[in-house]
C-alpha cells in the first residue's frame, strides 16, 4: 500500500511540473524620454549619462556609465532600445541663469512589459 502511494505521489508530482505554463512574454524594448530640469528652468544641451544595471549613482566620472546622450537646445532628450532592468540617470549641464554647472541624477527601473513603453522622465539638477 506504501508504495502504491509513493508512485501515485511521484506521478502526481511529475504531471503536475511537466504541465506548468511557460512564460513566453517577449518584453520590447522601452524609452527614456523627457527634459533635463534645475527647478523648473530647462537647461538646454545637457549631457545625459546612462548606467545599465545600477539603481546607485556610480559617480560623477562619465566613463562609469554606459550610454551617453546630448539633450538638444530645449533641453529634451530621449533614449530608445532599453531593456528590462535598472538604470542610472546623470544630467550635467550649465544653466546661464546663475552661471554655474548643474547636476544631477536618479534612477530608473523599466519593467517587462508586451507592448513597447515610454517612461517620461524629467532630470532635476542643481548645482
Amino acid at each position: 500500500m506504501k508504495l502504491i502511494l509513493l508512485i501515485e505521489t511521484a506521478a502526481i508530482s511529475i504531471f503536475a511540473q511537466s504541465c506548468r505554463a511557460q512564460d513566453k512574454t517577449v518584453c520590447q524594448p522601452a524609452l527614456f524620454d523627457g527634459h533635463v530640469k534645475h527647478h523648473s528652468l530647462k537647461i538646454p544641451n545637457s549631457r545625459v549619462f546612462i548606467k545599465k544595471g545600477s539603481l546607485d549613482m556610480p559617480g560623477l566620472y562619465t566613463n562609469l556609465y554606459d550610454i551617453r546622450v546630448q539633450a538638444d537646445g530645449n533641453a529634451h532628450y530621449s533614449l530608445s532600445g532599453l531593456e528590462k532592468g535598472d538604470y542610472y540617470i546623470l544630467a550635467i549641464g550649465y544653466d546661464s541663469a546663475i552661471s554655474n554647472a548643474v547636476r544631477g541624477g536618479i534612477p530608473a527601473t523599466i519593467s517587462c512589459d508586451p507592448a513597447s513603453k515610454t517612461y517620461n522622465i524629467d532630470l532635476p539638477v542643481v548645482e
